[in-house]
């Protein structure tokens, strides 16, 4: 969560440098007010408590979503590297939410990829060949992360369930061997004691 935050947050700082160097298709002061919304939202959770409903994991990447499409279409020449940048957006949506992710970033993405061409007048064969290889590239990329990441999600899972059932066992057991009338002592392979219970005390008459 903080590496895709920090990515994104990154990712914003980069769009307004190369805005300000004069690289982008249009110039409005409407792209600041688009940068800093986008900046807040991996900002907000890490401000209060309070507030990281409001930069949930959702919501943050639908914003981000929005911005990369206006972004794209309005302000960043068709051809332009950033417009590499949705690849970003579609691995990280990939990784944080699953299936879920993956498709609303490709749908999005994809949509920012078609529509930028046609508001610059840039359509054309080339044009037209790009857009096709990027759809199959993101499609392939997506793909790839949503299995990594929903086998990656099972296997914490499990690691959860095993180490609670672990720690069940041990209270269980370290229950039995404290109401145990039988004195009990453990030590390790340096001799050290590790485990102890009451009847072990009363007969080296310690208390």
């Amino acid at each position: 969560d903080h590496y895709t935050r920090f990515i994104h947050a990154a990712t914003f700082a980069l769009i307004a440098v190369l805005y300000l160097e004069g690289s982008f298709y249009t110039e409005t002061v409407w792209f600041w007010g688009l940068v800093v919304i986008g900046l807040l939202f991996d900002v907000v959770p890490y401000l209060t408590d309070k507030l990281k409903r409001a930069g949930n994991k959702f919501f943050t990447m639908v914003v981000h979503f929005t911005i990369f499409f206006i972004l794209n279409v309005f302000f960043i020449p068709v051809g332009h590297p950033l417009e590499l940048l949705g690849f970003i957006l579609v691995a990280t949506a990939a990784y944080w939410l699953g299936y879920i992710g993956f498709i609303t970033s490709f749908s999005a993405v994809t949509a920012a990829y078609a529509s930028a061409p046609l508001y610059q007048s840039a359509v054309g064969i080339d044009v037209l060949a790009e857009i096709v290889i990027k759809t199959l590239v993101l499609a392939a990329l997506g793909g790839l992360l949503v299995r990594y990441t929903v086998k990656d999600q099972s296997q914490r899972k499990q690691l959860v369930v095993t180490s609670r059932e672990a720690n069940y066992e041990r209270k269980r057991l370290l229950s039995l061997i404290h109401s145990m009338a039988d004195a009990v002592i453990a030590i390790d392979t340096k001799c050290k004691i590790q485990l102890y219970n009451g009847a072990s005390l009363l007969l080296l008459h310690t208390h």
